[in-house]
């Protein structure tokens, strides 16, 4: 039998949902246990009314108000089931969720949970599908050491995804009351994450299934909700309590490969929280450099103390990860970051949130750390809820104008820069982990250049908000030709970062051309400072087929309006007397299309 466990406050508008997702499920040896911590609104109705139709439904309510982490507690111990689930009262399991995850833990006896994506819900209703580091692309059972990865990516087990074993869980409270950020705070609100941590530590194995299985939902009656978790310190500080907890000796052989990933978040929730700390919680701001001093330096410690146990070979593989945390300690003495980042990202978005949310989960996940994101809403349906969630550990500014066009909203973002260097993103496509990073270190080999990379361009279809990739191609180019950008534009502009000061001299994108400004804007560029070109992928540019029902990409939108931005964009700029140039752009200019040119030349 699988025990689903509900607890509940006040959440009965949420609750019918709920519940029909578990009855609804193709499986019927199943119980569900809603706990009610004393609601003053209409769940203990709601709960009854299933129960009367379905003797697998139970209520229980609490004789006094307990609190989410003894009401979640108390539920658990009531579970009679081989499998156990548990279930947010705001959120719901995917159909035949119930059956993915007990298959597998049935096919996998040493396994003792099993877990899988899920999709977020937003008040709107919109489903923003995700795409967690966390998580990887196949299916596996007990292959992998989560124990790291939990460390480096955060938490990317969500609890209502997941089915646990109940003999796994029988021997201790389900969540650790114990922890404790502030003593003003009711709960520890990273519970979830640490018991993970605590079960990957001492040795359960995981199973993992690529697929949905749960739909979060966000709303503004979430203990986490909104940035004030983060605004606030009490994400940090339940972070620094669970590095000290888990970063020990004992541990650290497990955990040294991926010691740079894992310093790396905390410095950023460390950054997020000293630019971004609520006004009314000035005394946490200084004690958060205390902290992390402390957290930091102690990482510095185990890893020197473990290095000198390790031979003399093995030293080496690990000293580039310690030096990161080395550097990080140094400027959390002297204080925050300073606000003149290396990179301003801008991300310009329009109607895709279930898109968006991954192009700004890429940026958040980025290796190199010294940037600021601007979100430019292009008129577009709201999406705050989607930065807010997804752009909680960076610098964020969201911005919503009037619809102007991508050019418009790439203009105002370039207003509020303070980068050194920018680098744009379009709301569909995506970073690789290390873009900034390759980016950085082309820029500063190369001084004042435009330098781009390569990019995968990867042919999607989107089925029930799930991205699907059909086909992947290299977009690049053995080395940056001059001439040819001059006729056509082969330079993705979100493989790009250019200095800010060039904007000066060549001016801002073009808002009158239908397409192709980026192009535009390249060329004025280019007879302007240097490019640098650099033969290594570091993003993805997705686009969907014409016949698909998902909003296509605006350059296909503008197909028929080409001819005539090209036509615009010679006469612009001339050919500097080099027959190669005139030649081949006469050739766009006569083909029944300019896609279909012939640009061979020798």
């Amino acid at each position: 039998m699988i025990s689903i466990v509900i607890p509940a406050y006040n959440y009965a508008r949420y609750l019918t949902d709920a519940i029909n997702s578990i009855v609804s499920q193709d499986i019927e040896d199943i119980e569900v246990i809603v706990c009610d911590d004393c609601s003053t609104d209409d769940t203990k109705e709601v709960v009854e009314r299933f129960a009367r139709d379905d003797g697998r439904v139970q209520y229980f309510c609490n004789e006094m108000n307990l609190g989410a982490i003894l009401n979640i507690n108390q539920g658990m111990k009531r579970a009679r089931g081989e499998y156990v689930v548990l279930l947010g009262a705001d959120d719901m399991l995917a159909p035949g969720s119930l059956r993915t995850l007990k298959d597998i833990l049935d096919g996998h006896p040493e396994c003792g949970y099993a877990f899988g994506r899920y999709t977020m819900l937003d008040e709107a209703n919109q489903h923003l599908p995700l795409q967690h580091p966390g998580w990887l692309d196949r299916d596996y059972a007990g292959t992998r050491d989560e124990f790291p990865d939990l460390l480096k990516h955060d938490l990317y087990i969500n609890i209502s995804a997941s089915m646990f074993r109940r003999d796994v869980i029988a021997d201790q409270e389900f969540f650790d009351v114990s922890l404790s950020a502030f003593e003003s705070e009711r709960f520890f609100r990273a519970t979830d994450w640490d018991l993970m941590l605590h079960l990957s530590h001492k040795g359960v194995k995981s199973a993992y299934v690529n697929r949905n299985i749960s739909v979060f939902r966000v709303h503004g009656a979430q203990a986490s909700s909104g940035d004030r978790y983060s605004r606030s310190g009490i994400a940090f500080f339940e972070h620094s309590i669970l590095l000290q907890r888990y970063f020990t000796p004992e541990s650290v052989g497990r955990l040294m490969p991926n010691l740079d990933g894992i310093a790396t978040l905390y410095f950023s929730k460390f950054q997020y929280f000293q630019t971004h700390a609520l006004p009314d919680v000035p005394e946490r701001v200084e004690a958060a450099k205390v902290k992390a001093n402390e957290v930091l330096s102690n990482i510095n410690q185990i890893a020197t103390e473990y290095k000198s146990r390790k031979a003399p070979a093995a030293v080496s593989q690990d000293a580039a990860a310690q030096a990161v945390v080395a550097r990080a300690v140094a400027p959390v003495v002297e204080g925050a970051r300073s606000t003149n980042y290396f990179f301003t990202v801008i991300l310009s978005i329009y109607d895709r949130p279930q898109l968006a949310i991954n192009a700004l989960q890429s940026i958040a996940e980025q290796s190199f750390r010294d940037f600021e994101v601007i979100v430019v809403n292009d008129g577009g349906v709201s999406q705050e809820t989607v930065v807010d969630w997804a752009g909680r550990d960076i610098d964020v500014t969201y911005i919503r104008q009037p619809n102007r066009g991508v050019a418009a909203a790439r203009n105002l973002g370039l207003k509020l820069a303070r980068g050194q260097y920018i680098v744009y993103l379009d709301d569909d496509d995506v970073m690789y982990g290390h873009h900034l990073a390759r980016l950085h270190q082309e820029a500063t080999k190369n001084p004042g250049a435009l330098v781009f990379g390569n990019a995968h361009r990867i042919s999607e279809q989107i089925k029930c908000g799930l991205r699907f990739d059909l086909k992947a191609t290299l977009m690049g180019c053995q080395a940056y030709d001059f001439n040819r950008l001059q006729v056509f534009n082969y330079i993705p502009v979100n493989t790009i970062a250019h200095p800010r000061s060039v904007l000066d001299t060549v001016g801002d994108f073009d808002e009158a051309l239908a397409s192709h400004e980026d192009w535009d804007m390249l060329i004025r560029m280019s007879r302007a400072i240097p490019f640098v070109h650099f033969a290594d992928a570091t993003v993805q540019v997705r686009q969907r087929p014409r016949d698909n029902p998902e909003p296509d990409s605006r350059t296909m939108k503008a197909w028929h309006g080409m001819r005539r931005d090209f036509e615009i964009i010679y006469s612009r700029y001339d050919d500097l007397g080099v027959p190669m140039i005139k030649e081949l752009r006469a050739r766009v200019l006569a083909a029944d299309h300019p896609t279909q040119a012939s640009l061979a030349y020798s």
